[in-house]
């Protein structure tokens, strides 16, 4: 399995108005940017350069479609089919498949991962909550000694904001979404360092955190999420949320919202406490032209009244705005992305500010990371963070203060990227701090500052992910921004820094490849405890817009001395990683053309000069801001790697991007593909090498699907890996069952592996590594088709069955209605290997134009039941075309009646004209039914069925329910 996922799905429309965020820094910014910049290509081990805008574009891309709008609508909707999925599996599969048994592999060193939002509970300072990037909630009940996930029942990933009743430490809230830009001219569309994870509004709970509820939902074009909460100090009855789309509030406990300031980018809010009509928000992030700090002094009314603030700010700033505030009048702006100071001081609460002297320390990434806080107990103290960390001191109450102290700094144990900054509201010398690297911890007012990630297990691998051949004790995976890092069967060990990438064992155990970003490779030849050198050196700020931000990395499993890493070229070495092919940022061996990158690879395992690769048509542009847009996502296959260009095996797979393969062992020409996106099937096979694709994801959620897997002991079974988890199909893809037992709420799978002693593992962006027992469970048939053609009053049934096994009885089941079925017929099964044919004909009134309904129901030894589709048949229909299941759920059945045996064509379209669907039918004269299978996964909405025969159109509108 060797993928990544950089660059996957934007949506082609709003892709020429996108731009680049700017980087707009004072000249000794730039100057350090540069040095930053220096030091990671030549191979330092910093902390300063995250390459969180690449990450976040790695995310946005692999999960958007040709249509980009309103993904967090598809999103829940998605989420809807997972969870009767879910319900479906036990109601019909009862104890006979065994469900997966997920465990965690542990905390990852001392790494948390990335989290964004901390807060403490006023009432029991022990009890902390945290919000991560795209892990969910998580929960401490020792000030932070320790943490447990915590379930909220829904697709809950980033979490940016948390806040406790003051009083009541039973409820709580979480705003949801890791969103750093809503660009107003792409509504509905994806846009550069759009966001980190789907923002599906505000969720609720008043017990503890036991249960959840969703209080405010808001499915819009735009990128949706919410930045900041607080309660109004004076009436916690009175809550605010600052969104993307506003300033929202309620008045009733969270349980009604209504928007009082509609602003694009609201990120953060200030209310007075001796006076909650007057309130302060910051505006804008980037390249938002509305962008500052607007203030109200009628902040309880029906409908506040807000004013832009101007009087002693800066004109123009790149990044977002954060407050603190204390006592009634002092408040504090952090505005961050300036040409000068960051820090402004207003005394009579946001009317008028002062710059503070000697205050810029927001480097850059001022879009995605930095905070304030006051010290309680001194208020001339303010802590201030971006990429790095820093102590202030206000030397009077105008504009006088300098940084006195670097709090986090080269080997300094607070980790770069700071999200949030908290005080123990009880005791002002305890201070925590939320970053990429997880929870920090101080108690003696900063000084000294320890890791708090025990249990907290936020951490986002990369694909692909490297596990040992023979020994499955050794593991080794890339994190965002947290460097390399190894296992050895109960730990894991940090390998080196940076932003870790796409990792592979070969087949000898001891060469192994590490990668950072920008096609950085590295190798070892003693194993994951070797050293590791540079093996293919980076291709960042020279061309990176011809690799990934983690170009797909690969190892023949038939010759290990065979290695691949692909960016717009293939680089491949022949002498396990000791020399690479096109390593010149001049080379033009194109996979396809430059610029058109490679997303994932895969080798065949029996052929070492046999490779699948995967292409974007987006790449970053390092001449302007903008991107460049080269026609569609593209699939190739090739035996002589060393000739290029490659020929494409796209073929009939649809405009996504393709995010994995998954190569059978004995049969190279037989592969399964994982396709992002919304809209389409997600598992698509060919069993010819590309010649011809075939849909295998029927029935499972509609979500980007990033991972697949065949089963190294069972090729019939296939595993696939989506934003919601791990499916299984028994039977090659004809059927899905949930796998995710183990798991909750949404868990965002990355990659799937086989370990030596055939463990799966999972590997997740947010969760860490888990581990789980191969699918054991088997169903006892596997009914590969299931058809019917009514003939001069006969309605002739026929379904083929393979692997029978343990089966009582074969019952069909007709209908009328398309409701209730009765039983007509019984058959007894072979139970025994191999293909089966069945047929049954019911006679029916030939002197009616009546539509029959048919189901095919297996039942098994233990009792379990299994259910076919359902069948529609017309009797002699008089019209020469009618849609006889209208509304439509997993299937469209059509009846026609033709004068001779004639080809059809059967059409589907949305309701913007596009085609969907294409099926072409052999019909014979007379009545015939024809069904347009593979709908599920479309969306709720209206339809049109088009059939052309004979130069002939006939159309119908139809509903999928």
């Amino acid at each position: 399995m060797r993928k990544n996922h950089l660059l996957a799905g934007l949506t082609i429309l709003c892709l020429f108005a996108i731009t680049f965020f700017i980087y707009q820094s004072q000249t000794n910014r730039n100057v350090l940017h540069s040095e930053a910049e220096e030091e990671r290509e030549e191979g330092a081990e910093i902390e300063l350069f995250s390459g969180a805008d690449r990450q976040l574009l790695m995310w946005v891309n692999g999960r958007a479609d040709m249509d980009g709008s309103s993904l967090t609508g598809k999103y829940m909707r998605a989420w809807q089919q997972y969870l009767q999925l879910k319900n479906k599996n036990v109601d019909y599969r009862g104890g006979r498949v065994d469900a997966a048994n997920w465990t965690s592999l542990g905390d990852v060193s001392t790494i948390g991962g990335r989290v964004l939002s901390i807060a403490v509970d006023k009432t029991n300072s022990n009890n902390l909550w945290a919000g991560s990037a795209s892990g969910g909630i998580w929960k401490s009940t020792n000030a932070g000694s320790s943490w447990t996930s915590v379930e909220t029942g829904y697709p809950t990933l980033g979490v940016s904001s948390i806040i406790v009743h003051p009083t009541d430490n039973d409820t709580l809230f979480a705003g949801t979404g890791e969103v750093y830009r809503v660009d107003t001219s792409n509504i509905g569309f994806n846009v550069w360092k759009a966001r980190g994870t789907y923002g599906i509004g505000i969720l609720r709970s008043v017990d503890g955190g036991t249960t959840w509820n969703q209080v405010l939902v808001r499915t819009s074009d735009l990128m949706f999420g919410v930045q900041m909460m607080a309660f109004d100090p004076t009436n916690s009855q009175r809550i605010y949320a600052c969104a993307t789309d506003g300033l929202y509030r309620s008045n009733d406990g969270g349980t009604t919202w209504s928007n009082i300031l509609s602003k694009i980018y609201v990120s953060d809010i200030a209310i007075n406490p001796s006076n909650p009509d007057q309130i302060v928000v910051g505006v804008g992030n980037m390249v938002n032209t509305d962008k500052g700090v607007y203030r109200t002094t009628n902040g309880t009314a029906g409908s506040p009244t807000f004013t832009k603030v101007t009087s002693g700010l800066p004109t123009s700033w790149s990044g977002y705005i954060r407050f603190d505030n204390v006592g009634s009048g002092v408040l504090y702006a952090q505005v961050a992305g300036t040409s000068g100071n960051e820090l402004f001081l207003s005394t009579d609460f946001g009317a008028n500010w002062n710059s503070k002297s000697g205050s810029a320390h927001v480097d850059f990434q001022y879009w995605f990371s930095h905070d304030l806080a006051i010290n309680p107990s001194n208020t001339n103290q303010i802590l201030m963070a971006g990429v790095d960390f820093y102590r202030y001191t206000s030397t009077n109450n105008t504009t006088g203060g300098s940084i006195t102290t670097t709090i986090s700094s080269g080997s300094s144990p607070v980790h770069s990227d700071i999200h949030d900054i908290e005080f123990d509201p009880n005791n002002s010398n305890t201070i925590y701090v939320a970053c990429d690297g997880g929870m920090y911890k101080s108690t003696n007012g900063g000084t000294n500052w320890s890791a708090i990630n025990t249990g907290l297990r936020a951490t986002q691998f990369y694909a692909s992910f490297g596990v040992h051949p023979t020994s499955a004790n050794v593991m080794i995976g890339g994190l965002q921004d947290n460097g390399v890092v190894r296992y050895n069967g109960t730990s894991w060990t940090s390998v080196f820094g940076g932003d870790g990438g796409p990792c592979a064992i070969a087949p000898n155990g001891t060469t192994v490849l590490a990668s950072n970003d920008a096609r950085r490779v590295r190798r070892s030849t003693g194993g994951v405890t070797g050293t590791f050198n540079n093996s293919l050196a980076a291709w960042a700020f020279t061309a990176d817009d011809r690799t990934a931000f983690m170009a797909p990395v690969a190892i023949s499993k038939s010759n290990g001395n065979f290695m691949y890493v692909a960016s717009d070229n293939i680089h491949r070495s022949t002498n396990g990683g000791g020399t690479w092919s096109n390593t010149a940022t001049s080379s033009t061996a194109y996979i396809e053309q430059q610029r058109k990158t490679a997303i994932t690879i895969a080798v065949s395992p029996t052929n070492e000069n046999k490779i699948y690769v995967s292409t974007s048509n987006i790449a970053q542009n390092t001449t302007n801001d903008f991107l460049w847009v080269n026609g569609q996502p593209n699939v190739f296959k090739s035996t002589t790697p060393a000739t290029t260009p490659y020929t494409s095996i796209k073929g009939t797979l649809p405009n996504r991007f393709v995010n994995d393969f998954a190569i059978s062992a004995v049969n190279d020409d037989s592969v399964y593909v994982a396709i992002g996106g919304f809209g389409t099937t997600h598992i698509y096979l060919t069993p010819d090498g590309g010649a011809t694709w075939q849909a295998r994801g029927t029935g499972l959620p509609d979500v980007p699907f990033n991972a697949v897997l065949i089963d190294p002991t069972n090729p019939s079974v296939i595993y696939a890996g989506c934003d919601f988890g791990v499916y299984v199909s028994p039977d090659r893809g004809a059927t899905w069952t949930d796998y995710n037992n183990g798991f909750w709420d949404a868990t965002q799978i990355f990659d799937l592996q086989v370990d030596a002693n055939n463990k799966l593992i999972g590997v997740t962006h947010g969760k860490g590594i888990f581990r789980s027992d191969l699918y054991s469970g088997t169903l006892p048939v596997n009914i590969t088709s299931f058809s019917g053609v009514h003939q001069s009053g006969l309605n002739k049934l026929t379904w083929i069955t393979e692997s029978e096994r343990n089966i009582r009885q074969y019952e069909l089941e007709r209908s009328l209605n398309g409701v209730d079925f009765t039983t007509i017929a019984t058959l007894a099964p072979h139970n025994q290997q191999g293909t089966y044919t069945y047929n049954h004909t019911d006679a029916v009134n030939s002197n009616t134009t009546a539509v029959y309904y048919y189901r095919l129901k297996s039942v098994d030894l233990d009792g379990a039941l299994t259910y076919s589709r359902v069948v529609a048949l017309q009797v002699n229909g008089k019209k020469a075309f009618s849609v006889l299941s209208n509304p439509f759920g997993d299937q469209i059945s059509i009846g026609m009646n033709l004068p001779a045996a004639s080809s059809v064509t059967m059409n589907l379209y949305d309701n913007k004209g596009s085609l969907v669907r294409k099926k072409i039918f052999s019909g014979a004269t007379g009545p015939n039914t024809f069904i347009l299978d593979n709908v599920a996964v479309l969306p709720k909405g209206t339809y049109v069925v088009e059939a052309l025969v004979n130069r002939q159109r006939y159309t119908q509108q139809v509903l999928k329910k």
